[in-house]
């Protein structure tokens, strides 16, 4: 349309140049819109002081870098456009040529061209693909393999919806995304994820992934295989089925706990074979926790730990059984010998250790005279009471009663009262039997001569029984 540099008023015309549908009308100057029921707006609203050229350049230039900042867009993005309809691709930008390593300057290709770069492994579900979209009209998002002319394979993320007019489909647009990097990445995870799982079916522990409440979500090939079930199975079923009765009330307050705090922990416990026998685990729970320390997995491991169990057992019962043979040979721990002198003293001693009898040993100095006393304490009633030795030699004959006896505050300088030796012992005053008016200690040379009044503690005045 060539300007007249004349006014237009109250004109409607259309005009085409270059591509571009220009209306004029009393209310300005702009391009025609798209859809007749779209609202006209002008870019120039009158043109009484205005060229009309000029708004057509100007708009011009809006057209292109609209669509520059949109290729650019889609070449940063990895994304192209496309259209689609019964007869075949209308339209591809150039960024879809592009990820598909063909020249932008041609035309987009055909149904069959198109087939022709989809990788082989591809091409039948992108053909009912296409068939399913054009026959339902209805959009779709898929990904694909393309090879390129130069042989490179790339993975193309394809999605499209449909388009209409009046309600009547015209066919459908989308866009086509390079996502050849994700599903590399996504690849490498999915192999690492394969090789972990196959060290986890291959190791000897029971391992199990559980829910940040217990709720189970995986176990590997070891523990299916004990347990006598299948995963899904395996999922079914409750920790009480597969825990030893004694064990299971241990185990949920060890886990309330744990979901309490958040920490890990350990515990030894039976779990029940698919044959109904129990055998000894390790378990360790630790907790998985995401990057704001919220708990999302547990992770179990169990190690069978039912033969050191077993051996523990074993020699627990061999030292049971060593030491009952220990004391039947000999009868004391801390005595040890087979000749007849010390086996008569050893049946002596036996005799007299379950009676109330007060016994007096001799002996020569280092002939086991305390280690015999010990014996005949340990085997007597008053086992459960202290056992206290008492060196007679080494006491002064003049402290002696004090000594066993104790005294009381006063009975001699800074003295405070103090139970006696005998009486730490849980004897009394009288259990200490008299001959001839002397006590046993008297008798024996360690301790001075003594009346009735022998057993009082130093510095009483009254008789009575200390205790």
């Amino acid at each position: 349309m060539k300007d007249t540099g004349c006014e237009l008023t109250n004109t409607s015309q259309l005009s085409q140049e270059s591509e571009l549908v220009i209306v004029v009308s009393d209310r300005g100057v702009g391009l025609a819109p798209e859809n007749p029921d779209d609202v006209f707006e002008p870019f120039v609203t009158s043109t009484r002081d205005g060229n009309l050229r000029t708004s057509i350049e100007t708009s011009r230039e809006v057209d292109r870098m609209t669509k520059f900042y949109l290729a650019e867009a889609q070449r940063l993005a990895h994304t192209g456009s496309w259209m689609f309809t019964a007869a075949g691709f209308e339209h591809w930008s150039s960024e879809l040529f592009a990820i598909h390593g063909l020249d932008p300057g041609r035309k987009p290709p055909t149904v069959a061209e198109y087939m022709a770069l989809v990788h082989r492994d591809d091409r039948g579900f992108v053909a009912q693909e296409i068939q399913t979209m054009l026959a339902e009209h209805r959009g779709f998002d898929f990904t694909k393999r393309i090879v390129r002319p130069d042989g490179t394979i790339r993975h193309v993320r394809c999605i499209g919806t449909p388009v209409t007019s009046a309600g009547v489909f015209q066919g459908l647009v989308g866009t086509g995304i390079d996502v050849t990097e994700q599903e590399e990445v996504t690849k490498a995870l999915r192999n690492s994820e394969a090789e972990l799982r196959q060290l986890l079916d291959r190791a000897p522990q029971i391992v199990g992934r559980l829910g940040p409440h217990r709720e189970r979500l995986y176990a590997n090939r070891a523990a299916l295989a004990y347990y006598g079930v299948s995963l899904d199975a395996w999922r079914q079923r409750s920790f009480r089925s597969e825990v030893h009765p004694d064990d299971a009330e241990r185990l949920n307050d060890y886990a309330d706990r744990a979901l309490s705090s958040g920490s890990a922990f350990e515990l030894e416990l039976r779990c029940r074979n698919g044959d109904g026998s129990y055998r000894w685990f390790l378990a360790r729970y630790s907790p998985v926790r995401d990057d704001d320390g919220q708990i999302i997995h547990w992770y179990v491991a169990c190690t069978d730990i039912d033969d050191r169990k077993r051996a523990e057992e074993r020699l627990q019962q061999e030292n049971v059984a060593l030491r009952e043979e220990i004391d039947k040979a000999s009868m004391f721990e801390e005595i040890v010998g087979s000749s007849p002198a010390l086996t008569a003293v050893l049946s002596r001693v036996s005799k007299v250790a379950g009676s109330d009898s007060t016994v007096l040993l001799t002996g020569e100095t280092g002939t086991g005279k305390e280690l015999v006393a010990r014996a005949i304490h340990r085997r007597s009633r008053r086992a459960s009471r202290a056992f206290v030795a008492v060196n007679c030699a080494a006491i002064p004959r003049e402290l002696i009663a004090s000594e066993l006896f104790g005294h009381e505050k006063g009975a001699f300088h800074r003295s405070h009262p103090t139970a006696g030796r005998s009486i730490r012992a849980g004897r009394r005053r009288n259990d200490f039997p008299r001959r001839g008016g002397r006590t046993l200690a008297g008798h024996a040379g360690c301790a001075a001569e003594s009346t009735a009044g022998t057993g009082v503690r130093a510095g009483r005045r009254t008789g009575a029984d200390p205790s």
